[in-house]
């Protein structure tokens, strides 16, 4: 009884620390400005995200796989791109059963860097794919399904990649899986960038 307790208090105040930061991280993400930008390499942020999520993959024996090009530059924060990455492949993982791909793939488009992320999970409902960058909103399925969220990465996601005058957009299928489209602007040689 006593024991049971204590597990529902300390998963409660786990999910409050979780929330906090989470809120902590968008408003970071809101207030931050171009003059706190630099120049940085993004497949080196995409590939410190991949290690970041790496445990929470194998434990599902799920395979994640990089392709594309070897480098583009971009003016930025790296470490909010990476955090961004590691959302989009947290719920890749979460929301995909075991033994299952999650495919990264990185192209230049134009004066774009162009990120898709294609998973082969749960899938989102045509209904939900409106709402899903809302803040607190959940997928209602998949949160029955699977883990609870708060409903705040994919929010943070997009504060983050309009802030890099970027573009993001999912492609879902229920019961098949999702693909996330990420555009970014690439720097280019008088560092000038377009925006989309």
């Amino acid at each position: 009884w006593g024991e049971k307790i204590i597990d529902q208090l300390a998963s409660h105040a786990e999910r409050s620390l979780g929330l906090s930061d989470q809120f902590l991280q968008i408003t970071r993400a809101e207030q931050v400005l171009e003059d706190d930008f630099y120049e940085f390499e993004l497949i080196n942020a995409i590939e410190n995200a991949i290690d970041s999520v790496d445990q929470l993959a194998r434990q599902k024996n799920i395979e994640m796989t990089l392709s594309g090009i070897d480098e583009a530059w971009l003016w930025g924060s790296a470490e909010l791109i990476e955090r961004s990455v590691i959302n989009l492949l947290s719920n890749a993982t979460k929301y995909s059963d075991q033994n299952t791909t999650i495919s990264i793939n990185v192209q230049k488009q134009d004066s774009l860097a162009v990120i898709t992320i294609k998973d082969q999970g749960y899938g989102i409902k045509e209904s939900e794919l409106p709402f899903i960058f809302e803040r607190f909103r959940r997928q209602k399925e998949s949160e029955r399904a699977g883990p609870k969220g708060a409903g705040l990465g994919l929010n943070f996601v997009q504060v983050v990649i309009e802030k890099h005058r970027g573009a993001i957009s999912v492609d879902s299928t229920y019961g098949i899986g999702s693909t996330f489209t990420v555009k970014l602007p690439i720097l280019n040689v008088t560092g000038y960038q377009d925006e989309l």
